[in-house]
């Protein structure tokens, strides 16, 4: 694992592209869901979301990161991780993940298949909060594969508290 963050030269040098890279303002984050170019400025936070592509496979992650962040935002932040870590846990709500930024799209009335290994991309959004990781669920575990190393982690858990997971946290600033 890396110890710092690569930039865009870096991992286009080593044949990863990044077909998605969309930042979230305090303004546009809790009012979109995915976040369209705009002049505003960052505000408190920002949402960074990045799906990036390399040998055809590919992988999306969105991280928070705070500078003089909304009194909510850590509650929304832990709210979004739970609902992730659940959707993780049944690979219900979300889509697949691999040679498309998502395979297919689960929708209440989706009849798409859920099988095991596949990556899976999921990214609960709670009122400007967003958690989202490309994991491998398999028939032994899960493994988050866009986990960095050098990003603050939280664990989270099922509702019922059956399950946890380490997921991103709230980078402070």
């Amino acid at each position: 694992m890396r110890s710092s963050p690569r930039s865009g030269a870096e991992l286009a040098r080593d044949g990863i592209e990044t077909p998605v890279t969309l930042v979230g303002s305090e303004e546009s984050a809790p009012e979109y869901r995915h976040f369209t170019p705009t002049e505003t400025e960052l505000g408190g936070y920002a949402l960074v979301s990045v799906t990036a592509q390399c040998r055809r496979l590919h992988a999306s992650l969105t991280h928070t990161v705070a500078f003089d962040p909304p009194d909510w935002l850590a509650d929304r932040h832990a709210a979004a991780t739970t609902v992730d870590v659940a959707a993780l846990r049944a690979t219900h709500q979300g889509s697949a993940a691999g040679y498309a930024g998502r395979e297919w799209i689960t929708t209440p009335g989706s009849d798409a298949p859920v099988t095991a290994p596949m990556a899976y991309a999921w990214n609960p959004t709670v009122q400007g909060a967003k958690s989202e990781d490309t994991a491998l669920v398999g028939e032994n575990g899960i493994e988050v594969l866009t986990e960095t190393g050098d990003w603050p982690m939280r664990e989270a858990a099922t509702p019922d508290g059956e399950f946890a997971l380490a997921r991103h946290d709230v980078l402070y600033r």
